[in-house]
Protein backbone atom coordinates (compact mmCIF):
# COMPACT_ATOMS: atom_id res chain seq x y z
CA UNK A 1 0.00 0.00 0.00
CA UNK A 2 2.88 2.38 0.77
CA UNK A 3 4.39 1.91 -2.69
CA UNK A 4 1.05 2.60 -4.30
CA UNK A 5 0.54 5.87 -2.40
CA UNK A 6 4.06 6.95 -3.20
CA UNK A 7 3.49 6.23 -6.87
CA UNK A 8 0.35 8.36 -6.91
CA UNK A 9 2.26 11.25 -5.36
CA UNK A 10 5.00 10.97 -8.00
CA UNK A 11 2.64 10.68 -10.95
CA UNK A 12 0.46 13.53 -9.71
CA UNK A 13 -2.80 11.63 -9.41
CA UNK A 14 -4.60 13.11 -6.45
CA UNK A 15 -7.78 11.88 -4.89
CA UNK A 16 -9.03 14.52 -2.42
CA UNK A 17 -9.73 12.07 0.42
CA UNK A 18 -6.39 10.38 -0.10
CA UNK A 19 -4.61 13.74 -0.21
CA UNK A 20 -6.20 14.81 3.08
CA UNK A 21 -5.30 11.50 4.78
CA UNK A 22 -1.74 11.43 3.46
CA UNK A 23 -0.69 15.05 3.89
CA UNK A 24 -3.21 16.17 6.51
CA UNK A 25 -4.17 19.16 4.35
CA UNK A 26 -7.75 19.92 3.38
CA UNK A 27 -7.70 21.92 0.17
CA UNK A 28 -11.34 23.01 0.41
CA UNK A 29 -11.34 24.47 3.91
CA UNK A 30 -13.85 27.26 4.35
CA UNK A 31 -13.08 27.94 8.02
CA UNK A 32 -9.78 29.77 7.60
CA UNK A 33 -9.63 32.87 9.78
CA UNK A 34 -8.94 36.03 7.87
CA UNK A 35 -8.68 39.34 9.66
CA UNK A 36 -11.95 41.24 9.80
CA UNK A 37 -12.21 44.47 7.87
CA UNK A 38 -14.10 47.53 9.06
CA UNK A 39 -16.58 47.03 6.21
CA UNK A 40 -17.33 43.44 7.33
CA UNK A 41 -17.83 44.56 10.92
CA UNK A 42 -20.08 47.45 9.90
CA UNK A 43 -22.23 45.29 7.62
CA UNK A 44 -22.52 42.29 9.98
CA UNK A 45 -26.15 41.65 10.87
CA UNK A 46 -27.51 40.11 14.07
CA UNK A 47 -29.07 36.67 13.97
CA UNK A 48 -31.63 34.87 16.08
CA UNK A 49 -28.82 33.82 18.42
CA UNK A 50 -25.39 35.15 19.29
CA UNK A 51 -23.13 35.50 16.23
CA UNK A 52 -19.35 35.31 16.73
CA UNK A 53 -16.95 36.60 14.08
CA UNK A 54 -13.31 35.72 14.59
CA UNK A 55 -10.49 38.15 13.83
CA UNK A 56 -7.66 35.81 14.83
CA UNK A 57 -5.48 35.47 17.89
CA UNK A 58 -8.52 34.88 20.10
CA UNK A 59 -10.18 38.21 19.22
CA UNK A 60 -13.87 37.86 18.46
CA UNK A 61 -16.72 40.20 17.61
CA UNK A 62 -19.92 39.12 19.35
CA UNK A 63 -23.13 40.30 17.73
CA UNK A 64 -26.13 39.85 20.03
CA UNK A 65 -29.70 39.43 18.73
CA UNK A 66 -30.50 43.01 19.78
CA UNK A 67 -27.76 44.27 17.43
CA UNK A 68 -25.01 45.18 19.93
CA UNK A 69 -21.48 44.46 18.70
CA UNK A 70 -18.91 43.73 21.40
CA UNK A 71 -15.22 42.83 21.16
CA UNK A 72 -14.14 39.86 23.28
CA UNK A 73 -10.79 38.13 23.69
CA UNK A 74 -10.77 34.41 24.49
CA UNK A 75 -7.56 33.30 26.19
CA UNK A 76 -6.22 30.67 28.58
CA UNK A 77 -4.65 31.50 31.93
CA UNK A 78 -3.68 29.16 34.78
CA UNK A 79 -5.12 26.16 32.96
CA UNK A 80 -8.57 27.66 32.38
CA UNK A 81 -10.43 29.38 29.57
CA UNK A 82 -11.14 33.07 30.22
CA UNK A 83 -12.83 35.91 28.41
CA UNK A 84 -11.81 39.58 28.35
CA UNK A 85 -14.20 42.34 27.29
CA UNK A 86 -12.35 44.85 25.13
CA UNK A 87 -15.10 47.26 24.07
CA UNK A 88 -18.26 48.00 22.13
CA UNK A 89 -18.00 48.35 18.35
CA UNK A 90 -18.47 51.85 17.14
CA UNK A 91 -16.62 53.28 20.16
CA UNK A 92 -13.86 50.67 19.87
CA UNK A 93 -12.89 50.14 16.25
CA UNK A 94 -11.05 47.24 14.68
CA UNK A 95 -7.63 48.84 15.20
CA UNK A 96 -8.27 49.61 18.88
CA UNK A 97 -9.58 46.09 19.48
CA UNK A 98 -6.42 44.61 17.95
CA UNK A 99 -4.28 46.90 20.11
CA UNK A 100 -6.22 45.68 23.16
CA UNK A 101 -5.56 42.09 22.08
CA UNK A 102 -1.84 42.77 21.74
CA UNK A 103 -1.71 44.44 25.17
CA UNK A 104 -3.46 41.43 26.70
CA UNK A 105 -1.02 39.08 24.95
CA UNK A 106 1.90 41.08 26.41
CA UNK A 107 0.41 40.73 29.90
CA UNK A 108 -0.03 36.99 29.36
CA UNK A 109 3.60 36.73 28.25
CA UNK A 110 4.61 38.42 31.52
CA UNK A 111 2.56 35.87 33.47
CA UNK A 112 -0.25 38.28 34.43
CA UNK A 113 -3.99 37.80 34.01
CA UNK A 114 -5.32 40.54 31.67
CA UNK A 115 -8.80 40.63 33.22
CA UNK A 116 -7.36 40.98 36.73
CA UNK A 117 -5.03 43.74 35.51
CA UNK A 118 -8.03 45.52 33.97
CA UNK A 119 -10.00 45.27 37.23
CA UNK A 120 -7.06 46.58 39.26
CA UNK A 121 -6.58 49.53 36.89
CA UNK A 122 -10.28 50.35 37.11
CA UNK A 123 -10.20 50.19 40.92
CA UNK A 124 -7.10 52.41 41.05
CA UNK A 125 -8.81 54.97 38.80
CA UNK A 126 -11.90 54.97 41.03
CA UNK A 127 -9.76 55.38 44.15
CA UNK A 128 -7.89 58.28 42.55
CA UNK A 129 -11.09 60.23 41.96
CA UNK A 130 -12.13 59.55 45.60
CA UNK A 131 -15.43 61.42 45.67
CA UNK A 132 -16.64 59.25 48.50
CA UNK A 133 -18.40 60.41 51.63
CA UNK A 134 -15.33 59.54 53.76
CA UNK A 135 -12.97 61.58 51.55
CA UNK A 136 -15.24 64.62 51.57
CA UNK A 137 -15.85 64.37 55.34
CA UNK A 138 -12.11 64.16 56.07
CA UNK A 139 -11.49 67.36 54.07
Amino acid sequence: MFVRRRLWACVGIRSESWYIRWYGIDTNRSDTNMALTDMEVRSAKPGARLVKLSDGGGLQLWITPDGAKRWRLAYRFAGGQKLLAIGVYPATGVREAREGREEAKRLLADGKDPSLAKKLAKAAKAAASANTFGAIASE
